[in-house]
């Protein structure tokens, strides 16, 4: 997988709050995918090395908003279609690393927004 390189990157939710970790590491991992996309041949260890780590640092992070969520999410797409263009696999347990970041970031969103308080129905007359 040394020499096969991403085809285009789709655009990433606009950031809403920047206070979420998950974009700094989704850019972590957009710069260290495009200096591997620059290099013409075989890409060093150093720079493979680099992106590995900032990809598990990705799939480790929980998005702690909404608009972190769907970052999180667009990356997930755009990984899954670079995979199934190169023919190539996310191991068994990368995935399910990066899909419980999505679970329990969901869940909690989902229990954050429905501790706000009910102001009722204001349509009962």
């Amino acid at each position: 997988m040394k020499n096969a390189k991403p085809t285009t990157r789709q655009q990433t939710p606009p950031r809403t709050e920047t206070t979420d970790p998950i974009f700094a590491v989704l850019d972590a991992d957009r710069r260290a995918d495009a200096l591997c996309l620059a290099v013409d041949g075989n890409i060093p260890d150093e720079l493979t090395d680099q992106h590995y780590e900032a990809f598990n640092i990705v799939i480790r992070t929980r998005p702690t908003t909404l608009a972190g969520l769907a970052a999180l999410t667009a990356w997930t797409r755009e990984r899954a279609d670079w995979l199934l263009t190169n023919g190539s696999i996310m191991h068994d347990l990368d995935l399910c690393t990066l899909t419980a970041s999505i679970a329990e970031a969901t869940a909690a969103l989902v229990e954050k927004s429905s501790s706000r308080p009910s102001f009722g129905n204001s349509w009962t007359g």
